[in-house]
């Protein structure tokens, strides 16, 4: 095994201090009543970290610790080593249960252990309480041996089990989840942003344990406050430091919880200290669970929100657009053009239509399939659009017949943009992987807005009249509405395109 220098050093150092003040300045006035054994929690903190290793370092310490303790005991050294070795082999072994429960409880839970109220029991019970009740009675069994203590039966002798293991249990209960907030980065954002809260809270309960101790009450509503405010790792710290006051305020007499007797101020603390714990470290973690479900739910009703954005979107592409080529179908052109033709006659400007129609689709489809005519409507629509302008609007009519909008636009113009769009299409041919280019054409007719239209069917009337002319002299040519011969508009007169 490879030691580590300096954690393990930060450990044995963690250890011997955390020790020293537990025994110095946590303890029930003159008796031997130590409020919370800080050491067992950071042996277990030691062991989760380090592995192998901080069972050496937990060894050594407890030896030391124990050891400058006791040097003014009438035992010689070499009846008193032995002991010690013992009993810091049982701190050791705690540190190893706790290391082993916590490994099988954080396995257990996976991503969300210490993140649900409803695993608290079992951490409580598995993490801090097992180890200490499985190693508890050996250490006073121990202590019994070296005449460290004394039990005249078994009642005294389970009652320093008791006091011993409450001890132990709150040391682990106040450090411990620190270092699972520790290991998640949670432990930062408090210390910078609820440090005053901390504080203010410290002092408050300072006052109630030497001044007036019914101003404890005050610190429940400032935990209530940081369990909201911080959550769970608020609550950690505030934890800690109520449990760390409290047992200075046992040691040095304060008023707060003092009782008859020795046993009964500790039972006291050890009481709110407990109840304290469990009750905000239970209400903390329902409060981020809650926090966390309210985020769940809002991102979800996003999520929700911008999918239903988008099918609206896409019926709205579907219920205007044709579904083969893409562009705007009949009934979307035909509400663009009559808000065209208002907006036209409103402020005096030009309007122009073109309407077109693919030379002999028929031949296309006979000779080259469905598939490849649908291919050439296509790439016709890919052509128009790409030299139309941004104001224009190009649509699928109907079949192989198409129709544009010019806003804007005289009759010459649009002429001119017919003929652009006749003369681009006859000479780009369709390409379909390896077969020979697919020429086509397309005949055009072009009209403008008159005065003398009174719907748009009549527009579109003589747009229809041109393009049957254009088809009539001989196909692949524009024709406007105003060189439209009557000869060619006889009432026995067909379409035939």
């Amino acid at each position: 095994m490879r030691i580590k220098p300096k954690p393990a050093l930060l450990l044995l150092c963690s250890y011997m201090l955390a020790a020293w003040l537990s025994i110095r300045l946590g303890t029930i006035q003159s008796a031997y009543l130590v409020v919370i054994w800080l050491a067992s929690g950071i042996a277990m903190m030691g062991a989760i970290q380090l592995g192998r290793q901080a069972y050496t370092v937990i060894l050594i310490g407890h030896v030391l610790i124990n050891f400058a303790l006791y040097r003014q005991s009438q035992q010689q050294w070499f009846t008193l080593f032995p002991a010690l070795l013992v009993s810091g082999g049982i701190d050791a072994l705690q540190a190893w249960l706790g290391n082993y429960y916590y490994r099988r409880t954080r396995r257990y839970f996976g991503a969300e252990f210490w993140q649900k109220a409803a695993q608290l029991p079992r951490i409580w019970y598995q993490i801090c309480a097992i180890p200490v009740l499985l190693t508890t009675p050996l250490l006073v069994l121990l202590w019994y041996g070296m005449g460290l203590i004394q039990a005249h039966n078994w009642s005294e002798w389970a009652m320093i089990t008791f006091i011993q293991a409450l001890s132990n249990f709150a040391g682990v209960l106040l450090l411990l989840p620190l270092l699972e907030d520790w290991r998640q980065q949670r432990l930062q954002p408090v210390l910078r942003q609820g440090l005053p809260l901390l504080v203010g809270l410290s002092l408050l309960v300072g006052v109630a344990l030497f001044v007036d101790r019914h101003l404890m009450i005050l610190s429940l509503p400032v935990m209530l406050y940081i369990a909201i405010r911080h959550q769970i790792s608020g609550v950690h710290l505030g934890l800690l430091l109520v449990g760390l006051l409290c047992a200075l305020g046992g040691h040095f007499g304060g008023s707060g919880f003092i009782g008859d007797t020795p046993t009964e101020t500790f039972l006291n603390l050890q009481l709110f200290i407990f109840s304290l714990a469990f009750t905000f470290q239970f209400h903390a973690l329902i409060q981020q669970e809650k926090a966390q479900q309210t985020a769940n739910l809002e991102a979800e009703v996003a999520a929700r929100t911008n999918a239903l954005m988008q099918a609206n979107k896409h019926l709205s592409e579907l219920a205007t657009t044709d579904e083969l080529t893409q562009v705007y179908n009949r009934r979307e052109w035909q509400r663009r053009c009559a808000e065209a033709v208002v907006r036209a006659r409103r402020y005096k400007q030009a309007l122009s239509i073109i309407l077109l129609d693919i030379d002999h689709f028929k031949k296309i489809n006979d000779q080259h399939g469905h598939l490849l005519g649908d291919l050439a409507l296509k790439h016709l629509s890919r052509l128009c659009s790409q030299h139309l302008r941004a104001i224009d609007t190009f649509a699928r009519w109907g079949g192989e017949e198409f129709v544009i909008l010019l806003p804007d636009t005289e009759l010459e113009q649009a002429n001119l943009v017919a003929e652009k769009i006749r003369g681009l299409i006859e000479r780009n041919p369709l390409l379909v992987d390896q077969r020979p280019p697919i020429h086509f054409t397309i005949s055009l007719g072009v009209t403008a807005l008159s005065v003398m239209d009174l719907t748009l069917d009549d527009l579109l009337g003589r747009a229809d009249e041109a393009l049957y002319v254009a088809k009539a002299s001989g196909r692949n040519r524009v024709i406007n509405s105003a060189s439209v011969s009557t000869s060619y508009l006889s009432p026995g007169s067909s379409h035939h395109r």
